[in-house]
């Protein structure tokens, strides 16, 4: 989801990280490569969870009856404060919930559903899901 271009630079690593949108782009160094990687995975999960639960938000209120709806934004709650990959696991493992919850082709919601919502439930699905490669310039 998150990419991060590397630069080595005189004891510190340069990350340069853009988002899924190419809209947020953040630049930060740090110490080692070893802590770059911890936290660009740390930043793709968080973007994984706020996107899924804004998303989830937006659903309860279009579609109210549904039940899974609000399981699964307590799921990711809990989800939230959890270190690892448990994140990769509990979308793919509920690809058929978060699908059922997609908006029809005619909403003003679905371009969003099949921009940001679809890829991150597609990078779920991958066995390299949060394990996110750096690219290094060096």
């Amino acid at each position: 989801m998150i990419t991060a271009q590397v630069t080595h630079a005189h004891g510190y690593v340069r990350l340069d990280i853009v988002y899924p949108d190419q809209k947020h782009h953040v630049v930060q160094q740090l110490r080692n490569i070893a802590i770059a990687q911890q936290y660009v995975n740390f930043l793709d999960r968080q973007y994984i969870i706020t996107k899924l639960r804004s998303w989830l938000q937006q659903r309860r209120f279009a579609l109210p009856a549904s039940v899974s709806t609000a399981k699964l934004i307590v799921i990711l709650g809990t989800l939230d404060r959890q270190q690892g990959n448990s994140i990769y696991k509990f979308v793919a493992d509920n690809q058929s919930a978060f699908e059922s919850l997609a908006p029809v082709p005619l909403s003003i919601q679905y371009n969003y559903y099949v921009n940001f919502i679809k890829p991150i439930i597609e990078y779920c699905q991958q066995d390299n899901a949060g394990s996110n490669a750096l690219k290094s310039e060096g």
